[in-house]
């Protein structure tokens, strides 16, 4: 159904969709095993994936762009894009590190 209403993206999403069920099962199941309380690691990962999340909406937008629908502009706006998205993923866990340890 993704394929057949977004195309090629929609092939890409019903994988990721599919990796994010698989791994919400994994985690479920690895806390029922170890008692391991997952809530102080939630944290940290919706910071990282609403950098990501927010990384990839500025991305698609700029594919709509005439001057960004060419290979190589394309390509630097991702490389620019990855470089921000690493930059402040780094900022962030810098922080949460230097709150942890006072």
């Amino acid at each position: 159904p993704f394929v057949l209403k977004f195309g090629l993206l929609g092939g890409q999403l019903a994988a990721l969709v599919a990796i994010t069920v698989g791994f919400l099962f994994q985690v479920v199941r690895l806390r029922d095993l170890t008692m391991l309380d997952l809530m102080q690691y939630v944290k940290v990962f919706a910071i990282f994936g609403a950098i990501s999340a927010l990384i990839a909406g500025v991305c698609i937008g700029m594919r709509t762009a005439a001057a960004f629908s060419r290979p190589v502009p394309n390509i630097l706006v991702g490389a620019a894009a990855c470089t921000v998205a690493g930059s402040l993923g780094l900022l962030a866990f810098l922080r949460s590190a230097e709150r942890d340890t006072l």
